[in-house]
Order: C-alpha cells, then structure tokens, then sequence
C-alpha cells in the first residue's frame, strides 16, 4: 500500500513540475511576442582624417557617444600607409565603414594593391564599392574614382541595390557614402557635376534619404533638394523645404559634407542658397540617432568652452544690428569701442545715445542654457526659436552646432 501511494506521489510532483515549467515557458514567450523591438542606432560620420592632434581629439568625441557604427567617407591618412591613421581610430575599428577619397588612391604606397593591403582587407572588403545592411538601414559606398558611368559594373550595381532596398519593407533609411562633393557652397573644392548628373537622379527614384560626402574640409547641410536640370545646368536644384531643421519623409535628398576630422579646415566663402547650414570653424563628427521612423543629425564640435565663447562674442555683437533698434545704414553708424557699456549711433542729422548695458560676466550664457536644457528635454525639437540668429541653432550639448530631423512617422 505505501508503495502503491509513494508511486501515486511521485506522479503528482512530476506532473505539477511539468505544468509548471510550460506555464513559465508560454509566459516568456508571450511576453516577448507582445513587446515591440526598436530599431536603434547610432552612427558617427566625418571624412578627410589626416593623423593631426585634432584627429585624436574626433576620435575622442566619437568614442564619447559610443555609435555602434563609424562612417569615414574617404581622405583617411593622408600617409603612404594607413598605419598612423588605423592606431587613432583603433578604439572603434571594427565598427568602421569607409569610401575611398583621392588621398587614397594619390597617397597611399603600392597603388591599388597598397589600397587593398591598407583598406579593404583588414575591414574585410574586395571592392570600393559595396552596399551593407544594419538593422532598418541600408548603406551603400560609392568610389568616385572607378568608372561609374550608366552601364559600368559599379553603376549597374548600384542602380540594382537601389531597387532591392527601396523595396525591402525591413528597410527604413536608405544612405550613401562617397568622396566628392555633389553641391556645394563656395569654397576649396567646386561640386562635381558629372557624378552628380549620373546619381541625384537614381537617389531621388529610389528613396536615398542622406548622401555624406567630404573633400571639402568644412560642415555643410543642404535642405533636401530635388535635381533640377531645366537649364542644362543642375548646379540649382530645388529645396523642397524651407524649415532649417526639420523635415519629412520623402521631401528629397539631404546632402551633408563632413570633412572635419581634422587634416585641416578650409574657408566657406559664400553660401549656397540650398545650404541649409554650414561651419567652416570648428573640427568634429557628424552624430546621427535613429530610432525605428525619426532621425536626428547632429554635429558636434571637438571644442566645448571655446563654442560658448565665440557663442556669447557673437550675442554682444549681434546686439548692435538688432532691428528693434533704431540703426542707421552702416556708413552712417560709429558704434563704441570693444567693452564699453553704451553704444552710441551717430548721424549727420541727429546725434543720440542708446544705452544697452551689457549683461554680467555671470549672465552671458542664461538664455545660451535656457535653450540647451529646452532641447534637452526635447530630443526631437519641432521649430527653432523665432527671430534667433543662426548660432543658436544648437542642440543638446554645449558643442553641439547643427541639428536636424527627418521623420517618416505618419
């Protein structure tokens, strides 16, 4: 009888431990099929490297937002060898995608095999040109240096990749990479006509939502810009938008310079109309955060103290041009020396003071932080401030001097 129970006993646990264990089980998987998956990244783009003392400064700056990956859109070492240029970047190695640039191919020793010993074989590539995919993002890299024209291998493989991504439903952005600058404003290096001709149009067709580029070694954000060839002459494409920050899904292709890794900086002598921002002051890394449909871009400067200065310098000078204020034309004007309290505008026909004490040391940055703890709190900003000059456009860190968004939530 006791071991007709102890049998009777033994079967009872065994079946409320097997309950048990399926009951936690479905639960885990009921609880993973009901939380939605983010597709979360971040990425850190800039081109025309060289190995200086403000190189390993935007090797700091990117290895402190930790991306998950690093875009170098050619120019890396400027040296025979990329072994100076790979030791300063090594923290953040293997998370590199690159293009080539024509340092690569005038630079480098041994011609396309030292390109390949120096390049493409330690991050695992064959070619100069090639497509990759990460989480909802399709990249694509395009060398402006290998026959790209209609019906070259690398245009007949890039038109193809186009069209399997704009129609991949798990893709969300799509991005280039490539050297050369497609459009421009006026500085060391013009846009190049030719390639852009060959792809503005392919990247509207198929959805390219941004094209990074570098060569020219400043900051520059067009808005996005639909080609324009009505003329003959596509150097005057259409801004599709007129916000400077903000914009939405298919509105046109975003074209951003980031040649400010740190070789050296070059002068923007004017700017294009359909430049939407530009700095041709500062070295740094362009941030992009993407989480599932928004995206926003945001380049940081290597320098923070130095931004708040040149920040609150220009606050006081742009005081004397404010239009509250009752200036006359500037050959009409005497304004007061550097660091007085009053400015005084004088006329031929009338003589007055304006006193416009400037504010304390304490309080030159009040509202420069009213606006950073804003945009802190708000990662995706609607609309910049009305009637603020174009230095404030900052976002949420004291070296942060451009941000946009792009949103394709509807």
């Amino acid at each position: 009888m006791n071991i007709y129970l102890s049998k009777i006993v033994m079967i009872t646990i065994f079946a409320i431990v097997l309950f048990t264990t399926n009951h936690i089980y479905a639960a885990e998987n009921t609880d993973s099929n009901t939380i939605p998956t983010k597709n979360a990244l971040n990425i850190a783009v800039a081109s025309d490297w060289g190995c200086t003392e403000d190189t390993k400064e935007t090797s700091q700056n990117i290895q402190s937002k930790d991306p998950e990956l690093v875009i170098a859109p050619g120019d890396l070492s400027y040296e025979k060898s990329a072994d100076c240029w790979t030791s300063i970047i090594s923290p953040f190695k293997s998370k590199l995608m690159i293009s080539m640039g024509d340092h690569e191919y005038h630079d480098t020793k041994g011609g396309e095999s030292g390109i390949m010993n120096n390049y493409l074989n330690p991050l695992a590539l064959s070619k100069t040109y090639y497509a990759y995919d990460f989480n909802n993002v399709h990249f694509i890299a395009i060398d402006p240096y290998v026959d790209y024209t209609p019906g070259s291998s690398q245009y007949n493989f890039i038109e193809n990749d186009l069209k399997t991504a704009s129609t991949n439903p798990k893709i969300d952005w799509i991005f280039v990479m490539e050297h050369v600058p497609i459009y421009t404003s006026t500085t060391e290096h013009p846009a190049d006509s030719t390639i852009r001709d060959v792809f503005h149009p392919l990247f509207e067709e198929y959805g390219v939502d941004i094209v990074f580029s570098g060569d020219n070694h400043n900051y520059q954000r067009t808005f996005p810009l639909k080609y324009n060839n009505s003329d003959g002459d596509s150097s005057n494409p259409i801004s599709s938008s007129t916000n400077m920050n903000n914009y939405k899904e298919n509105s046109g292709v975003i074209f951003l310079t980031s040649g400010t890794a740190g070789k050296s900086l070059y002068e923007i002598e004017q700017q294009a109309p359909y430049v939407a921002a530009e700095d041709d002051e500062h070295f740094g890394f362009l941030n992009i955060d993407i989480t599932d449909k928004m995206l926003k871009g945001t380049f940081y400067a290597n320098e923070n103290e130095k931004d708040k200065r040149d920040y609150a310098e220009k606050k006081d000078k742009s005081a004397k041009y404010d239009s509250k204020r009752d200036y006359k034309s500037k050959d009409k004007q005497n304004y007061d020396k550097e660091g007085s309290d009053t400015i005084i505008i004088t006329n031929s026909q009338e003589s007055y003071t304006n006193q416009y004490p400037k504010a304390p040391e304490t309080d030159k940055y009040d509202d420069y932080n009213k606006y950073q703890k804003q945009e802190l709190n708000s990662p995706y900003p609607t609309e910049k401030p009305e009637n603020e000059p174009n230095y404030y456009d900052v976002a949420n860190q004291n070296n942060a001097i451009d941000y946009f968004t792009i949103s394709k939530i509807k």
